[in-house]
């Protein structure tokens, strides 16, 4: 948790605005309003991102223990998650050895988690508020990002996208035990299945709610990605499928996590561009063109 001193406001400048007498005023007002009511600040907040249609994950700063329990309470009556904390795949070495300290009681028990992975991917030339979740940029597929994991968990949470992507994705986090190279993060962190199983149902939240997924979703991977392995795809596709929802999966043979054959970059590109045309703009594909006969 970050002290004032290392507080996000005064770390940016772009979050200045804050700071603006505008802002302070409209502060001070809704502080007011909330009193009025019987309510905290946190209390009103909340109130007000739960009533919003396209909420996936309430992102609200907690400042003291009373509010983080006032945020419990408003997981348990809205049953709405708060946060995912993914630490970076399960492989922060600062994790695990927190995780270590916790057991061994030489520090307290953990009373905050962030989520940081990116809120919002615009695809060029798309309204990003017209719909269309995805438009995976190279970054995307560098290991401290995972939007693929992200996406997943969008899609499971609200219908508000007309089309989304996911590549590398893990929303049946059972079905990743002991195929992918984190088997120590398993084993330590979360602790094998068959002894703690509530953190692999609560993780795999996307591939036990496929049934509430209607956004038409391609997931993509390559067959040699021991990173993130494609049977994160592969389960999410089938679960789609069956239930009625449009999907499409696309394997590259002899990919790993980031992939390196040019014409298949080129490829995901395009796929990419196609499937948000289609979906999203109501426009019909342009198919490829014919190649030219070979000249004798």
């Amino acid at each position: 948790m970050l002290s004032r001193r290392g507080h996000a406001v005064t770390l940016f400048e772009r979050f200045k605005r804050y700071s603006k007498p505008e802002a302070v005023q409209a502060t001070s007002r809704y502080v007011e309003l909330a009193k009025r009511h019987g309510l905290s600040p946190a209390q009103f907040a909340l109130a007000f991102v739960n009533s919003r249609p396209f909420l996936t994950s309430n992102l609200i700063g907690a400042t003291s223990l009373a509010q983080i329990e006032e945020i419990r309470k408003t997981i348990a009556e809205t049953k709405r998650i708060y946060g995912i904390l993914y630490s970076e795949r399960f492989e922060v070495k600062a994790a695990v050895k927190a995780g270590e300290l916790v057991k061994a009681g030489a520090i307290g028990r953990v009373i905050q988690t962030i989520n940081i992975a990116p809120h919002q991917i615009v695809q060029r030339g798309v309204d990003p508020y017209a719909g269309g979740a995805g438009g995976r940029p190279d970054w995307f597929w560098e290991p401290t990002r995972y939007g693929g994991i992200l996406t997943d968990y969008t899609i499971a949470s609200t219908t508000r996208f007309k089309a989304a992507s996911s590549g590398a994705g893990t929303g049946n986090l059972l079905g990743m035990y002991g195929v992918d190279q984190y088997i120590l993060q398993y084993d330590n962190e979360l602790q094998p299945p068959w002894k703690n199983l509530e953190p692999y149902l609560k993780l795999s939240y996307p591939f036990l709610h496929a049934d509430k997924i209607k956004t038409p979703t391609m997931f993509m991977g390559g067959d040699k990605d021991f990173n993130v392995t494609l049977v994160g795809g592969e389960q999410m596709y089938q679960a789609l499928k069956s239930v009625g929802t449009t999907a499409e999966l696309v394997v590259y043979p002899g990919q790993f996590h980031g992939f390196t054959r040019p014409s298949f970059i080129r490829d995901r590109y395009q796929r990419w561009f196609d499937w948000y045309d289609k979906w999203v703009l109501g426009k019909t594909p342009t198919p490829p063109a014919a190649a030219a006969p070979a000249k004798k």
